[in-house]
């Protein structure tokens, strides 16, 4: 991508935004190995095989206000890239959120800005607030599935 060559990308500038790529695995599709089953390919059939499911990453600042909000898709090997087009660069927490698990939020305050922030909650549960992590094999953590039952009254 390059802003200065009006040829080559005249529609559609480059993203300034923060870029925060995220690595993490959710119980229930986690197989072993660092490697999940890929949930949308069994959904639907139609999704790229390395795609287990979208999540919502957010920012939030030091008294926990909600600053920005992506979209990223997790992949089968645990990792998430997204972009945060209206945050300053500071330091934030990283909420995730997911239909099928329970939010979790970065154990402090990480850095966003210009260069790219790699943050993995899969080292230790530490990562997490409150620890709110489990280990599923020797070093590897992830975040708890959550399983709602509904009942038809």
């Amino acid at each position: 991508c390059d802003d200065t060559n009006a040829e080559l990308n005249p529609n559609n500038p480059c993203s300034t935004g923060s870029v925060v790529n995220l690595t993490l695995f959710v119980e229930g599709y986690y197989v072993g190995s660092n490697t999940m089953n890929s949930v949308k390919l069994n959904q639907d059939y139609a999704s790229p095989a390395d795609e287990v499911e979208d999540l919502i990453i957010e920012l939030h600042d030091a008294d926990y206000s909600l600053v920005d909000t992506a979209i990223g898709t997790l992949k089968t090997d645990g990792t998430l890239s997204v972009t945060f087009n209206t945050a300053a660069a500071g330091s934030y927490y990283i909420a995730v959120k997911g239909s099928n698990l329970v939010q979790t939020w970065s154990a402090e305050p990480q850095a966003v800005g210009t260069t790219p922030l790699d943050y993995d909650f899969s080292t230790s549960a530490s990562q997490a607030y409150g620890d709110n992590m489990r280990e599923v094999e020797t070093g590897v953590f992830h975040s708890i599935l959550e399983i709602l039952i509904r009942m038809k009254v």
